[in-house]
């Protein structure tokens, strides 16, 4: 059910709303400024250094059945008010559908295996609701039991746009999906569960893009969830087609749309991965095509009830294990040698691909004094790293204490073959500096890492190689930690503070994220150059760092140029680090500093269009004024 608001409601519910909206940021507010709370959040920090802290249970996302009322939340039926499609807009939708160019048919399939009855019964109404004509529903069942399924399937028969196909022995959800996927004739199939919902404009949503794009191959759209009273929550506004996140997790999910002959030739679904085979589907047949669009708007709605992977995966623990699996197999196939295994929470696939021999990596380290951080950095590098092939470029610039002198000697002592000094003595300009030492080395791989960073675990700098090796890649960046342990950079979202801010910034560390986005490797339109990974080829083809920005977003313009390549840009949390951000140079404190500041953030304004610009792995229903994801209202 899609919850259509009627017009005449509408403004009166959103001032309601609003208005409990305004008095629940108060009481917060009030809240987070009390002693106890000023406590608490020390008591959090303690724990988190001490490894005590578990997963975030109010993280957007997450699937505990007993959490559902929180999501339930005053944001969104706010959202919903002021975005909920309306009764007027169907019918302005249902009106242009004579101008339609092409009208394919929509086959909807559908496996049913014992459903609550009511819950079938609202999928199929949805589908009776659908405002696009042109569809075809494509029953099969596979052995229920419950006499009452089999009579309203029985019902649903005699309409002229349903097929219906019964199995007398239980096969399993890919049997059935494929038994359904039989009956099919249209162009393009939709997959829908036995007890979700599609949205009204769900189908005439997909045969309206098709109209501008015939020749899309997939379609996903945004979802949320519906609970067993129908009210909607916990909406999942996904990022446009991201092929690192897929192999984190099934993003796409619902509402998932194939060309039909794609899907056939492809072999279906394959019961050695039922509980995730529609995740394995997707993950062969986007091997065949880049023909993918994403469609941002809520276009289906995910039944939560217990025993669904909707309310707890618990419920299906095999959905996972299969998840890990269908990755697996993909990355066999690519060719590409990686460990895949469960994550940490459970609920996602952790991947780390593998290096690939062995080729130098130039660590590329602009220094002024500050010896004490300095030599936290040369550790990370020469010490705690477990890569051995690295050759770190520390470029002095204007160093003047006798400390950093002695620390710089002291480490080409031990590191002769390893570590080299250059002294460049020009005015600060990080992007000039950063390139004239890339032209110093033969190096097949760039690391830009600021002398304020330090490294927690082994195999960072691997893990953010063995990314970069990978066909299509251009840069890769890891999870920065403030000194507190909240976090400093978890990927960059385009289009806050006027140009771009870091993900998740000052959150703890140890939650899940949006759908769990701090935990998995994502993709972003950027990441931070204080520890950035790329590859030479791309650095060079690009012109690397642009040197009309000396101080700021020079690390933002670079990925964006590496987008405008062709090239994708992927964070990953396995490489972890203390940032002690801007403690060498400082924020711009003098007039002159804050001039350049404004300069360059109006230089990138002007250059990438940020106003008008849609980042496309940060969706256009989240806020702008803060990197939570939470809802633009």
């Amino acid at each position: 059910m899609s919850e259509i608001v009627p017009s005449a409601a509408v403004e009166e519910e959103t001032a309601v709303l609003a208005e409990h909206l305004a008095r629940a940021a108060e009481r917060e507010a009030a809240m987070r400024a009390s002693r106890f709370w000023r406590l608490r959040d020390a008591w959090i920090r303690l724990k988190q250094r001490l490894g005590l802290m578990g997963r975030d249970p109010l993280a957007p996302g997450a699937t505990s059945n007993a959490l559902a009322p929180a999501y339930r939340t005053v944001s969104y039926k706010l959202w919903l008010a002021r975005h909920g499609v309306r009764p007027a807009d169907l019918e302005r939708m249902a009106a242009t559908l004579p101008l339609f160019r092409s009208r394919p048919l929509i086959s909807i399939v559908v496996p049913v295996c014992d459903p609550e009855p009511a819950y079938l019964q609202a999928l199929v109404d949805s589908i009776d609701a659908q405002i696009y004509p042109d569809w075809e529903l494509c029953l099969a069942d596979d052995a229920s039991t419950n006499p009452e399924i089999a009579r309203l399937l029985a019902g649903f028969a005699q309409q002229a746009r349903v097929k219906l196909h019964r199995r007398t022995k239980r096969g399993g959800i890919s049997s059935a999906s494929n038994d359904a996927l039989g009956l099919a004739s249209g162009s393009f199939v939709v997959m829908v569960d036995h007890d979700d919902c599609l949205a009204p404009h769900a189908l005439y949503e997909i045969a309206f893009l098709l109209q501008g794009q015939p020749a899309l191959d997939i379609i996903y759209s945004d979802e949320d969830k519906i609970d067993e009273a129908g009210t909607r929550f916990d909406p999942y506004f996904k990022p446009d087609w991201s092929p690192e996140t897929l192999l984190s997790k099934m993003f796409a999910g619902h509402l998932l749309c194939y060309r039909r002959e794609l899907l056939i030739a492809a072999g279906g679904f394959r019961s050695a991965f039922d509980g995730s085979q529609d995740y394995d589907a997707l993950l062969r047949i986007s091997e065949q095509t880049d023909r993918i669009a994403h469609l941002p708007s809520v276009l289906y709605h995910w039944r939560v009830h217990r025993g669904s992977t909707a309310s707890s995966l618990s419920a299906k623990p095999y959905t996972v294990d299969a998840a890990v699996r269908a990755v697996r197999e993909a990355l066999e196939r690519r060719g590409v040698p990686a460990v895949v295994e469960r994550d940490a929470s459970g609920a996602f696939v952790h991947v780390v691909p593998q290096v690939r021999g062995t080729p130098r990596v130039a660590v590329i380290v602009p220094t002024r004094d500050k010896a004490e951080l300095l030599d936290r950095a040369l550790a990370s590098v020469l010490q705690l790293s477990s890569y051995p092939d690295v050759e770190v470029i520390v470029v002095d610039n204007g160093s003047v204490e006798a400390e950093t002198a002695a620390l710089l000697n002291s480490w080409h002592d031990r590191e002769p073959q390893r570590l080299r000094v250059v002294r460049d003595d020009r005015p600060f300009n990080y992007s000039a500096l950063n390139n004239a030492a890339a032209r110093s080395s033969d190096a097949p791989f760039l690391l830009l890492l600021n002398n304020d960073v330090e490294a927690l675990e082994r195999n960072w700098l691997a893990v953010l190689l063995g990314w970069v090796q990978q066909d299509g890649i251009g840069a890769a960046g890891g999870l920065l930690l403030y000194p507190d342990g909240l976090v400093q950079h978890a990927g960059v979202i385009l289009g806050i503070n006027g140009v771009a801010e870091h993900a998740y910034r000052s959150t703890p560390s140890n939650l899940m994220g949006y759908f769990g986005g701090l935990q998995t490797v994502t993709n972003y339109s950027a990441v931070t150059g204080a520890c950035l990974m790329t590859r030479r080829d791309v650095f060079e083809s690009v012109g690397g760092l642009d040197e009309s920005l000396p101080v700021a977003w020079n690390d933002i313009d670079y990925c964006l140029k590496l987008r405008r390549a062709g090239h994708r840009i992927v964070y990953v949390p396995d490489a972890k680090m203390i940032h002690h951000e801007s403690a060498t140079r400082g924020l711009p404190q003098t007039e002159s500093a804050r001039r350049t500041h404004a300069k360059e953030v109006e230089e990138m304004r002007e250059r990438w269009k940020i106003a008008e610009m849609d980042d496309p792995y940060y969706h256009r229903a989240l806020t702008l004024t803060a990197s939570n994801f939470g809802l633009r209202l």
